[in-house]
């Protein structure tokens, strides 16, 4: 496999198994009203150096504003890449050449997102990007939307092995949740500079995303940047409310 081909691909962290969403009719308990709930800003590194950090992943507590980067802890295999590779995926032929049991979750007692770079997986929620790119307009939880629930996907976990020849790369079995995972995208053209997506109705402002959580509690969510003020560290930023149940 080509390296510059192999890059190009390596921009998308996330290989997916499968995908699923569902519209939840179970009754919920009664939230805040947004109105009577402030919007909060919050920024966090993801990432301080390209091709490192991806064994991590940043926990988010949008109630209190917390954060806090952990070891990923889930199963893990490394792909050996070559034309005579017995299986195949999106970067190409590849046999697995080592694989690492996961480990016991050292997850916060409570956290609502988690941020591995860009890739974001929920605590068990639903997610879902509307076209509106107001978070103020936002009064209530729409009921005509498709709610997605976080999908299994191998993520990049190592990406030491890229410039050797063959290629290894090592993945986690991990999740995300595809209703939040197009916050951001990769600008054609380049090798591995990504963009915030901008909405349909106005492509000079970003969509909002509304996540909602089994307790009853919802977040509503306008990213706002995705690196840090020298432009060579990621850091996902976003202005929010959490609106907690009764």
């Amino acid at each position: 496999m080509k390296f510059k081909s192999f890059m190009a691909l390596s921009c998308l962290t996330v290989l997916l198994f499968s995908s699923c969403s569902n519209d939840d009719p179970t009754p919920k308990p009664k939230p805040e009203q947004p109105k009577d709930v402030p919007t909060k800003t919050l920024s966090f590194i993801t990432q301080e150096k390209a091709f490192q950090g991806y064994d991590k992943w940043v926990y988010v507590n949008l109630e209190t504003g917390e954060t806090v980067m952990k070891d990923d802890v889930s199963e893990q295999e490394w792909r050996t890449y070559s034309d005579a590779g017995k299986k195949k995926d999106l970067f190409g032929k590849y046999d697995i050449t080592k694989t690492v049991e996961g480990k016991p979750s050292n997850a916060p007692d409570k956290w609502h997102l988690a941020f591995h770079v860009f890739d974001v997986r929920t605590n068990d929620a639903e997610a879902c990007m509307t076209d509106t790119t107001d978070i103020e307009t936002i009064k209530t939880l729409p009921t005509n939307v498709k709610w997605v629930s976080d999908i299994k996907a191998y993520l990049i976990y190592d990406m030491t092995g890229m410039m050797k020849n063959p290629i290894v790369m090592g993945y986690m079995k991990s999740y995300v949740n595809m209703g939040l995972y197009y916050w951001m995208h990769k600008v054609k053209g380049t090798m591995g500079e990504y963009a915030l997506t901008m909405s349909k109705s106005d492509p000079k402002k970003a969509p909002v995303f509304l996540v909602k959580f089994k307790d009853g509690s919802y977040a509503v969510i306008q990213f706002t940047g995705l690196k840090d003020a020298t432009g060579k560290k990621k850091e996902v930023s976003f202005k929010y409310k959490f609106v907690k149940k009764n």
